[in-house]
């Protein structure tokens, strides 16, 4: 069985091992909900318990830095509430999770943030590429011999 691990997140003392967690007593995730998630993109009959149990370490490792930087991000909303006078909240808002799940998933670059190009190019749509070097100022209408000042 292999472990399983999450992409861009550190390996050492400050990751959690599933396994671990799960022997310190905390909850688990069921094998079988996985199973029928992955059963609904793919054959059923194709899947191996190994796949299930790789995906479940995923999403336990992945839960639990969730809950750690939610923790982190509502003691720091709590202080800023405390400073303005305000009452501390208790339960941990679906906002907090959304944002701390945002930042995770734009860490690891899985959000799209657009197209980007090389910065010595240029582009515009439906032209050439451009040197950054290029100059693209008008020429003076005084100098231009060619033309009529008027």
């Amino acid at each position: 069985m292999m472990d399983a691990k999450v992409v861009g997140y550190p390996e050492g003392k400050s990751a959690v091992n599933p396994v671990y967690a799960a022997k310190q007593g905390r909850k688990s995730f069921p094998k079988n909900p996985i199973k029928e998630i992955l059963g609904q993109e793919c054959n059923p009959y194709q899947i191996s318990m190994d796949s299930v149990i790789i995906t479940k370490n995923f999403l336990e490792e992945l839960t639990i830095r969730v809950a750690k930087l939610a923790k982190k991000r509502m003691d720091e909303y709590n202080t800023s509430r405390k400073a303005q006078g305000l009452e501390e909240i208790k339960r941990l808002p679906g906002w907090i999770v959304e944002e701390v799940i945002h930042n995770i998933l734009k860490e690891l670059d899985v959000i799209d943030t657009g197209l980007q190009h090389d910065q010595n190019e240029l582009r515009s749509p439906g032209s050439e590429n451009m040197s950054a070097q290029t100059n693209t100022v008008k020429p003076d209408k005084t100098t231009d011999d060619r033309r009529e000042v008027v």
